[in-house]
């Protein structure tokens, strides 16, 4: 039900691509093993508080999979393997970076995106808003994120700890 969660989910994901598995299976869909909670909340308040009909942050790591299925996964570069893991996504003429930050620190990173000088849009879950993403997913996934132009190739973020970062490339004259 963490951002730890979510951030480990990615980073399992990426890992897999690069290893070029094709099938995997995680999860359960409701409860203290799933992506989400039950309408009528957790079955052991006691040892797992949750949030009754929420979803669970790792939930959108999987949406954000599918709005590409049919596309292409792979592990995304970074020089920080034991902090910071992503995915690339492409599917037509759609392309996205998923990222996460799996240390305890806010951490700068880098995006380099050779060739582009367009724009993005970022879209974060962090401390700041990740009981709103599990509260409203609807509401939080239909939001388009904040546009940003990529200046010389590269883009400048800052990710709080343990924070998921969609990046999707802006077509050009979208």
């Amino acid at each position: 039900m963490s951002l730890l969660g979510a951030a480990w989910t990615l980073c399992s994901l990426a890992n897999l691509a690069a290893a070029r598995v094709s099938s995997i299976t995680y999860y359960e869909t409701t409860g203290w093993c799933g992506v989400m909670e039950a309408e009528s909340g957790s079955s052991m308040p006691g040892k797992f508080l949750s949030i009754p009909g929420s979803v669970f942050p790792l939930y959108h790591v999987f949406a954000d999979l599918g709005e590409f299925c049919g596309g292409s996964l792979r592990a995304a570069t970074t020089d920080a393997p034991l902090e910071l893991h992503g995915v690339a996504l492409k599917k037509a003429d759609r392309a996205c970076l998923l990222l996460a930050n799996l240390s305890s620190r806010a951490r700068p990173v880098r995006v380099c995106f050779p060739g582009s000088t367009g724009w993005i849009r970022i879209r974060r879950i962090d401390e700041t808003n990740a009981e709103s993403a599990m509260r409203y997913p609807e509401s939080f996934r239909s939001e388009p994120g904040l546009l940003q132009q990529v200046r010389a190739d590269e883009v400048e973020l800052a990710l709080l700890p343990y924070a998921l970062v969609r990046v999707d490339l802006v077509p050009p004259g979208a």
